[in-house]
């Protein structure tokens, strides 16, 4: 991805909760936010201000009722290592807090979907 000047861009990656195995979910749901660094992209690794300390709870927007918490917080862990720590966030906490503010709006307009019955990523796709 080029970021057209901007010093940092990324992508915020949602799931259906159709998929197989780890990615099948009774709701649809947050699987991260990646800055586009390195091959990726023409995104600057802007490394936390704060603390790279990890997530020490589940927070809302990753949260999966048929998903353990140590399963969630494993995930969100490897999120934040991944992903998270080339964000120019403060911390992990602000992290997951602005994926969770920025995912809110398309999370219920996908759960909506879902409850209609829609199987296909074209629905989806036409509903956002």
């Amino acid at each position: 991805m080029d970021c057209s000047g901007v010093a940092l861009c990324g992508v915020v990656v949602l799931e259906t909760g159709l998929g197989s195995g780890t990615y099948h979910h009774e709701t649809p749901g947050v699987h991260g936010l990646w800055p586009e660094v390195g091959s990726y992209g023409s995104s600057k690794c802007i490394a936390p201000s704060s603390s790279k300390t990890d997530p020490s709870q589940v927070y809302t927007c990753y949260n999966q009722p048929d998903t353990s918490k140590a399963d969630q917080l494993s995930f969100e862990k490897h999120e934040w290592d991944k992903h998270g720590q080339c964000a120019g966030v403060q911390d992990a906490d602000d992290f997951f807090g602005q994926i969770c503010k920025l995912t809110k709006a398309p999370l219920a307009v996908m759960s909506e979907a879902r409850k209609e019955g829609h199987i296909d990523l074209a629905g989806y796709a036409q509903r956002l």
